[in-house]
Formats: structure tokens, C-alpha cells, sequence
């Protein structure tokens, strides 16, 4: 049964925090862990996150593929010129620092519209990855030759830290399960999250059960997936 896991390359927690620790001290942490057990995995990365960590982010396309994030973590729940420019820069950037095409794309916040598929098909993307399971696909957004992964608990509520029984019966039960993480997760966001700001307080998903314990619990169902023979693809191989 395929399986693929995902990440998000973007700076820690947006839009609440600025720090990027989820680069330079998160990502060597979830390789460590994917590299156990010889996983591929596909990163989503923000194109200033590319620009400012270039070596990193090469050094990552080497095993594991790597898609756009945008070129800013900005939502595209409606599109304009800008954001147009700022989808085409992402592209050609990443692609010029792995010196590989760029396939994927997934929208920060999950947040999508028909012109944006209409973009990313212009642009040369062959598949999005930015629709939860449980939400419903208008039929305009299906009407592209752009492919289209679903994500599996990808919600704020039911994030990795809520159950690991959840997950698990979502992996064994989805045709093709994607499941759906952060690097920051790995890090105690409880303690890098400025506390003055409201997202500390009324956004509890964004620090609960991160750090020691998103390692402990990624880690058990890392040796799930393992011992129940899934193999592990990377997006672009389901094309």
C-alpha cells in the first residue's frame, strides 16, 4: 500500500512567529528520523525560505523531492498579478537551486481558488496537493488536468497531536493516504512562541504536543507505517 508523508517548509508557525529554527534546527531532526527507515518524502518550500537556505534546501532535493510553498506564505484563496509573479518566482528558483523541475505545489493555509489552478497549470506545475479529504471539491477546481492529492487530517484541530489512533486508521483505510506535517513540530513551540501575541493563547494546536513529544508520537507511527509494509513514495511518483 503507498504512502506518502509531507512536509511544509515555511518559517515557525506563521502567521504568529517569524524564527526559521524549523529549517536549521527541525528539518536535520525529521531527516534523521525518514532516513531510518530509507523514506522519500516530498517537501513543500517557501521560496524566501529557498533563497535565504539555499545549500539546505539543495542538499534536501538530493533524496527527497521538493514542490513550492509560494514564494511568500500568503493565501490563495483569490489571485492577482502579484501573487501570479510571486507563484512563477518560487518555481524557477527552487528549480534553479535543486537543478530539478518542479512539479508540486500546495497552498499555505490550504486555501485555494479556480484561477490559481489556471496559474499553475500555465506555469508547467503538475499537481497540487493542497485539498483536505473532508472538504468538498467545487466542481470548477476539478475541472483542470492539474493532478489533485487530498491530505488526510490535515485540520488544526485533528493535527498529528490530537491521536495516534486516528492516524493510524486513517493510514489503514484511506486508499492512498498523504499525510500532512510541519518541521517546526518537531521543536517545543511552546517556548519559541512569543507569548504576548494572541496566537500563543487562542491557538493551542500551534505548541501543544510539539517538540519531545511530536518525536515520540511521529516516531511510533513512523514504526507502524514500517512494520505494516507500506511503501513510502513521493508525490511526484504518482503522477
Amino acid at each position: 500500500m503507498n504512502i506518502s508523508i509531507t512536509f511544509d517548509l515555511e518559517v515557525d508557525c506563521p502567521p504568529f512567529n517569524d524564527s526559521t529554527r524549523g529549517i536549521t534546527e527541525g528539518l536535520p531532526k525529521i531527516l534523521a528520523m525518514l532516513d531510518k527507515y530509507d523514506i522519500r518524502a516530498t517537501f513543500f518550500v517557501v521560496g524566501n525560505i529557498a533563497e535565504k537556505y539555499p545549500e539546505i534546501i539543495k542538499d534536501l532535493s538530493q533524496k527527497h523531492e521538493v514542490g513550492s510553498h509560494g514564494y511568500h506564505h500568503e493565501s490563495f484563496n483569490e489571485m492577482d498579478k502579484t501573487k501570479m509573479g510571486a507563484l512563477n518566482k518560487s518555481k524557477k528558483l527552487l528549480e534553479k537551486i535543486t537543478e530539478t523541475e518542479v512539479l508540486g505545489f500546495r497552498a499555505p493555509y490550504l486555501r485555494v481558488c479556480n484561477e490559481l489552478y489556471t496559474v499553475l497549470d500555465d506555469l508547467g506545475f503538475e499537481y497540487d496537493a493542497s485539498m483536505a479529504s473532508f472538504m468538498k471539491s467545487h466542481r470548477e477546481l476539478n475541472s483542470h488536468k492539474l493532478q489533485k492529492f487530498k491530505l488526510g487530517i490535515p485540520n488544526v484541530i485533528l493535527r498529528f497531536p490530537a491521536g495516534m489512533k486516528k492516524f493510524k486508521n486513517y493510514c489503514t483505510s484511506d486508499p492512498f493516504p498523504i499525510l500532512f506535517f510541519h518541521t517546526w513540530e518537531i521543536l517545543p513551540m511552546r517556548e519559541i512562541l512569543p507569548k504576548s501575541m494572541k496566537g500563543y493563547y487562542f491557538r493551542p494546536d500551534n505548541w501543544y504536543n510539539t517538540g519531545d513529544e511530536f518525536q515520540r508520537r511521529f516516531g511510533v507511527l513512523l514504526e507502524f507505517l514500517h512494520a505494516g509494509k507500506f511503501k513510502f513514495v513521493m508525490l511526484r511518483d504518482m503522477l
